[in-house]
């Protein structure tokens, strides 16, 4: 049993330096990413709740838009795009979060 443990740490210690070898000079997430990804599972619930065909088909399609959309942000290799794209967002928030 102890063979199996050592080689299955072995084998994750491989995923870990392969992953991180992969996102050096990437994005990965902040905030704005995790907004895109809570829509798109927003969209995800509401289109199980709806009744019609047609709206749970574009609830489904704008939720997987929405994801690949985040995916495709935390893979991007342009960090200073993606930097400057989450500083605006937070400015908002916090122009929204100053109103009340």
């Amino acid at each position: 049993m102890n063979g199996i443990g050592n080689w299955f740490r072995q084998a994750l210690a491989r995923f870990s330096a392969g992953y991180r070898r992969f996102m050096t000079g990437r994005y990965g997430m902040d905030k704005l990413n995790m907004a895109i990804l809570g829509v798109g599972i927003a969209c995800t619930v509401l289109s199980m709740l709806m009744p019609l065909v047609i709206l749970k088909l574009l609830l489904t399609l704008l939720s997987y838009i929405f994801m690949i959309l985040a995916i495709c942000r935390s893979f991007s290799r342009n960090v200073y795009k993606r930097y400057e794209e989450n500083r605006k967002y937070l400015l908002f928030i916090q122009k929204i979060k100053d109103k009340e």
